[in-house]
């Protein structure tokens, strides 16, 4: 299974306190839910293609009224993969319940009175129609919304527990969607997806690790090829006047040392240097030396 999937497996199957029931199904049902009237009465159908949200749909409803279900199992086109149809019957109570024909999101405030429930419905909200990359992949996090209200709602909530959510509208679809890596490891503890919180966690920190330590590999390269070719002009400039009579002694000792040490790094000639004429230098120092002879080099009548 892919990450996202073990996700909504683990917060599928946790228990819920009685007083956050109402949220999840809600959200479950305000995100994913279809109504229908025909002359049999009204009814409810929730779509999913993960058997463990479909028990606990079922769980939900069957906590709350004594109504008819019906369950079917249909392929899906392209993947074959098995879609869950639930289909509550006489569900004139649930309708009411949750104001299923009213599109103002503002009224679903009854059933997120408590920071537990806010959680709890967030939770059914990303089992409807949420996903998650995999951390090894991308850092990437959206709720599919089916108007202006559900992803204000939505935005509204994550942004309670300091989330940074934000919206994007992709085709015809609203989403509520969180990019950053340590906000979308926050999202995952919040809602209680405890393991797949620390998998995440273990994959981005080995993910940074790694990022850090290719950082600092292509910066030391980076400093090595600029040292060999500094190196490298200070040997054509020191070819260039080497002959000159008239150059300071203190430059002849800095042109010295390089010849005989065409690869040595600044710090390294600051070692030989000390050594063959046993006097002390700054890198700055040597650094000046080598500048001055370029000029010397580019123009030789400068003395």
């Amino acid at each position: 299974m892919s990450f996202a999937s073990d996700v909504k497996v683990e917060l599928a199957k946790l228990k819920i306190d009685d007083c956050c029931k109402m949220a999840s199904l809600s959200a479950l049902l305000q995100l994913s839910g279809e109504m229908s009237i025909n002359s049999e009465g009204a009814h409810v159908c929730f779509k999913t293609m993960n058997n463990t949200i479909a028990r606990l749909f079922v769980s939900l409803v069957k906590d709350k009224y004594d109504l008819p279900i019906n369950i079917l199992v249909s392929k899906q086109n392209l993947t074959k993969n098995d879609v869950f149809n639930i289909v509550v019957d006489n569900a004139n109570s649930v309708i009411t319940d949750f104001d299923l024909f009213n599109k103002d999101y503002a009224h679903y405030n009854k059933y997120v009175k408590k920071d537990c429930c806010k959680k709890s419905y967030i939770r059914g909200a990303f089992l409807a129609t949420g996903s998650i990359n995999d951390p090894k992949k991308s850092y990437h996090l959206e709720i599919k919304c089916r108007n202006d209200e559900c992803a204000i709602f939505i935005q509204m909530l994550l942004n309670s527990f300091r989330l940074n959510a934000r919206i994007s509208k992709r085709r015809d679809e609203l989403i509520v969607y969180i990019k950053e890596a340590q906000a979308i490891a926050d999202f995952l503890y919040i809602i209680g997806a405890n393991k797949s919180y620390f998998d995440y966690e273990d994959i981005r920190v080995d993910k940074d690790i790694s990022n850090l330590v290719n950082r600092k590999n292509n910066c030391e390269i980076a400093n090595e090829v600029k040292a060999i070719n500094a190196a490298k002009q200070q040997i054509e400039d020191i070819k260039i006047i080497e002959n000159n009579e008239d150059i300071d002694p203190k430059l002849v000792e800095v042109m010295e040392i390089r010849k005989k040490n065409p690869t040595a790094t600044l710090v390294e000639l600051l070692e030989v240097y000390k050594e063959e004429y046993g006097k002390e230098i700054t890198k700055s120092c040597l650094n000046h030396r080598f500048r001055r002879i370029h000029e010397l080099a580019s123009d030789p009548e400068k003395k």
